[in-house]
């Protein structure tokens, strides 16, 4: 047997190879090759080639195609069967034993079952790629800590070469291959027939399984990782993320991929965090007035949030609105909402003024009984009675 395209010599191949079967026949009585040969009929030559079948893997008879030898390939003729099982063809067999007939144009025949060497059909195992990327950033990831987010994402391919059957090379899907993936999480030696980590000698465990889902934009599958708590590695330094999938062929095809990634050496803090603000101190000052404004100190001593921050609110409403700068952390907006329910312990000082409409009001009345401010005053200041008119 050898490849399709490749023109090599194999012991046993795969569904999805093109494989061609080499038949090579001669005489008995004087061993020539069984070819194609001329006869005379009513004067005109024909050229005439044997008949030879072979048996496919289920057996099915199929006929072989004849070739001259050439330099090129075998100096000799011979006849080539083509075996080429599909992704989920029923030809798996541990030794595929083909059965060759032949009848030549001078009506001679033989039959021949090969009983060399077993030759091997095995079902496809997949290529398969596995990553890991933030769930909130999408960059890669290659550390694993508690309270993390993470998709991961297998990519699983039928492969392609260059004595592939058409139709075989492609993703695994859903569709129309049926395709069902297992995703787990875990540390320790991992038990590919029991699906567990650890044994009796090893300790292990599992951290989490995923929910893989297939897409036919992207033509790969993911599922989310959420990590709680982390299991403390004992003999280990990392933790096994293991991808097993299968189709629907009979038997099925396969594939096993694991990945491993070790603990994070820097755990960040993602995410948004809750901060309760524990106020020390409030001063008020009232102005009046509709609109007037406000000034509170606001002094935080949450952890990771302290600081002091000034902020102004108006008379018509009850919310205060302040930024609150962290040494550690980036600024978190606050919003505090007090009620008439909210005790707080406030040093009010009211600074009463007269304004601006009383001082026109005298203005205009001296101006009503005819004396002139200029005059009134310059009067006042130089201790003179001001002249009748």
């Amino acid at each position: 047997m050898i490849y399709a395209g490749l023109c090599t010599i194999n012991t046993g191949g795969t569904r999805g190879d093109e494989m061609l079967a080499q038949f090579h026949i001669t005489y008995v009585s004087n061993g020539a090759f069984v070819q194609n040969a001329s006869t005379w009929v009513k004067k005109v030559f024909t050229i005439n080639a044997a008949k030879v079948t072979y048996t496919l893997p289920d057996g099915t008879i199929a006929p072989a195609k004849y070739h001259a030898g050439s330099s090129g390939t075998w100096p000799q003729p011979w006849y080539t069967g083509h075996v080429w099982p599909s992704w989920n063809s029923s030809w798996v067999t541990s030794n595929y034993q083909p059965t060759i007939k032949v009848t030549d144009q001078f009506g001679n025949t033989g039959t021949y079952k090969y009983v060399g060497y077993a030759y091997i059909i095995t079902p496809i195992t997949f290529g398969t790629t596995i990553s890991l990327s933030d769930a909130t950033t999408g960059a890669p990831v290659t550390g694993l800590y508690n309270g993390q987010s993470v998709i991961v994402t297998a990519n699983i391919i039928y492969p392609q070469a260059a004595n592939t059957v058409a139709g075989t090379a492609g993703p695994l899907d859903t569709a129309a291959r049926g395709g069902v993936i297992t995703a787990a999480v875990g540390w320790g030696p991992y038990n590919s027939t029991t699906g567990a980590f650890g044994n009796s000698k090893v300790p292990g465990g599992l951290v989490a399984t995923v929910p893989m889902t297939y897409s036919s934009t992207t033509k790969v599958w993911t599922g989310p990782l959420n990590i709680a708590t982390l299991p403390t590695l004992v003999g280990a330094t990392a933790y096994e993320v293991v991808v097993s999938s299968h189709d629907s062929a009979q038997p099925p095809n396969t594939g096993f991929a694991t990945l491993n990634v070790p603990p994070a050496t820097l755990q960040p803090v993602t995410g948004a965090a809750t901060t309760t603000i524990t106020t020390t101190s409030v001063s008020t000052t009232t102005v009046g007035g509709a609109e007037a404004t406000a000034t509170t100190t606001v002094t935080s001593t949450a952890p990771g949030l302290t600081g002091t921050a000034t902020v102004t609110s108006t008379a018509s409403g009850s919310t205060i609105t302040s930024t609150v700068p962290g040494s550690t952390s980036t600024a978190t907006s606050v919003s505090v909402v007090t009620s008439s329910k909210t005790t707080v312990i406030t040093q009010t000082q009211t600074t009463t003024s007269i304004p601006w409409w009383a001082y026109a009001l005298i203005v205009a009345f001296l101006v009503e009984i005819g004396i002139p401010i200029g005059y009134m005053m310059k009067s006042v200041a130089g201790g003179q009675k001001a002249p009748a008119k």
